[in-house]
């Protein structure tokens, strides 16, 4: 019984595997909503600042050349 539910199990994985939708986008990328339109001057460097903040955060150096 033990050896039949493995194998089921073993195919449902590989049967799932074989149809399920795969992620497009890649692992290294962010995106980051930004509008297109704003109000004032004051409220786009905001926007503009926040952005930057976030880069500083989330982007890794890797390796220093």
């Amino acid at each position: 019984m033990r050896k039949v539910t493995t194998l089921i199990t073993i195919f449902i994985k590989r049967f799932y595997k074989s149809f399920r939708i795969k992620n497009t986008t890649r692992k290294g990328i962010l995106w980051i909503d930004v509008p297109n339109i704003c109000k004032s001057r004051k409220e786009k460097d905001s926007i503009l600042y926040d952005t930057l903040q976030r880069l500083e955060q989330k982007i890794k150096i890797i390796k220093n050349d």
